[in-house]
């Protein structure tokens, strides 16, 4: 369940339908896009820490974890998080 796409505050829930309900407490606000996918369909790897150091010191971590998120999948909002926590650029 993404939230405010492309925007500020965006935000990413992953999980099924009935845990994704479950976290819920009240009605979503703002734009909600539901991404489904395959039952058994495994989520996108995080790239590891070597690779997003090498992309955060030549790119900087804004432009490192865009590009490692259109490469892996994975979320730019969480590699940004990941690569900032431990002293990216």
């Amino acid at each position: 369940m993404c939230r405010e796409l492309t925007k500020l505050h965006e935000t990413v829930e992953r999980g099924t339908a009935t845990e994704l309900a479950g976290r819920l407490t009240e009605p979503p606000r703002g734009e909600i896009t539901l991404v489904l996918a395959a039952a058994g369909a495994t989520p996108p790897a995080m790239p590891d820490d070597a690779a997003l150091a090498e992309l955060a010191g030549a790119l900087g971590a804004k432009r490192a974890a865009a590009l490692a998120a259109s490469l892996s999948g994975a979320s730019r909002n969480a590699i940004y998080a990941r690569l900032t926590r431990r002293g990216g650029d």
